[in-house]
């Protein structure tokens, strides 16, 4: 099942309301031991499902609160935008930036408390940092197609370095020797494309920004 990439624009205001109804904090913000133990009682009812706990009043009420949540993002928002390709993609266009063009616009990552979800905001002061240099004429399919294949392929190395580092050499020459057996992983050709889409979806969607108006990236 494929991830989706969504970008919503709202009012600064209404971003700070949904983080609170959805329990999104940025990351690196304190939490206290108290607010711990209440969500990962909240998470065991959630990740042990049963067709008895599904009828369960808690269970039932959680729900309740995901709708509201869902219905008051849809209410308060906007989606000028659509990115048609996998939201997997998205999320390593928005790494490569990062690591490869040092573009990071992660920097303002919110998640709940389990850390299984997550919220990109594009802000005022992204946008002064990074608009001009997301520019979609400083980028070309080719390039960051091949750009990316290369920092894949040298991620890769250094992890077989790793790993050779932290075992047998015997136990090593087996791995190398069965991934020699295997072919060769083929990315997909329209690769190019994809992340050329999602470079200009949020230089357009940065465009919007102001100091009152934000724009959230949900990949889920």
């Amino acid at each position: 099942m494929s991830a989706i990439a969504s970008f919503y624009v709202m009012e600064r205001a209404k971003f700070e309301e949904y983080c609170a109804m959805a329990d999104l904090h940025l990351i690196g913000s304190t939490l206290t031991k108290a607010d711990d133990d209440q969500k990962a009682e909240e998470h065991k009812v959630l990740m042990a499902v049963t067709r008895d706990m599904m009828n369960s009043p808690a269970f039932k009420a959680r729900m309740k609160d995901y709708k509201k949540i869902y219905n008051f993002l849809v209410q308060n928002s906007k989606e000028p935008y659509l990115y048609n390709w996998s939201g997997y993609v998205m999320a390593e266009l928005l790494a490569f930036l990062k690591d490869e063009k040092q573009i990071d616009l992660m920097a303002k990552t919110y998640q709940d408390r389990e850390g299984e979800s997550q919220r990109h905001l594009l802000d005022s002061e992204l946008k002064e940092k990074y608009l001009n240099k997301l520019d979609p004429a400083k980028f070309s399919e080719n390039e960051i197609a091949s750009e990316y294949m290369h920092a894949a392929e040298q991620y890769r190395e250094e992890i077989l370095k790793k790993m050779a580092a932290a075992m047998p050499p015997e136990k090593m020459k087996e791995i190398m020797a069965m991934q020699s057996t295997m072919p060769p992983a083929e990315d997909f050709p329209e690769r190019g494309k994809a992340m050329m889409d999602g470079i200009k979806i949020v230089h357009d969607c940065l465009k919007l920004v102001t100091e009152s108006t934000v724009v959230m990236i949900s990949i889920g």
